[in-house]
């Protein structure tokens, strides 16, 4: 990805001391693209007055990259995790998301962001949010916030009078 310059928008203005008018060029054109892992360029600016006398500006031109990756696939759903029967808690790995390519973002470097996740953790039963994070390599972050549902174990089977198993 690039960051475009246009000279123009910040030339330097000359004059002379004939009060004629003094032409000032820059050493790139409008549009140059800087890639964003350059960060900076030097642009010359050369004023000529009408006798060919020169004098030169330089503008150290730095590109900042301030806009934060974004998550490309975040669940908007809570994801489940049943517990198993006979538990009352259960382990959660979130990291499982990212290597499922359920999470994934993208930054405007065209550098993938490094995704982080919460730790692996033991869950009780109901709902609970996790929080993911994209970060750039300009350290730029967004974050990604996920659901986890941890319902208790479905018990089928035959409940009545007549039956074997009770509660």
């Amino acid at each position: 990805t690039f960051a475009t310059i246009r000279p123009s928008q910040f030339m330097p203005e000359a004059s002379d001391n004939s009060g004629l008018v003094v032409e000032v060029l820059p050493s790139l054109e409008d549009g140059y693209e800087l890639s964003l892992d350059e960060h900076s360029i030097v642009v010359n600016f050369t004023a000529t007055d009408t006798s060919g006398n020169t004098a030169i500006c330089q503008t150290h031109v730095r590109v900042r990259d301030a806009e934060a990756p974004a998550f490309t696939r975040c669940p908007q759903s809570a994801q489940s995790y049943p517990m198993e029967l006979g538990r009352n808690d259960r382990a959660v790995v979130p990291s499982q998301l990212i290597s499922q390519g359920m999470i994934a973002a993208v930054d405007n470097s065209g550098i993938e962001p490094a995704v982080s996740s919460p730790p692996d953790q033991i869950l009780r039963s109901g709902r609970h949010q996790v929080t993911f994070t994209a970060t750039d390599a300009a350290g730029n972050v967004d974050t990604c916030h996920v659901t986890l549902n941890v319902p208790c174990a479905v018990v089928e089977g035959p409940v009545g009078q007549n039956s074997d198993w009770r509660e």
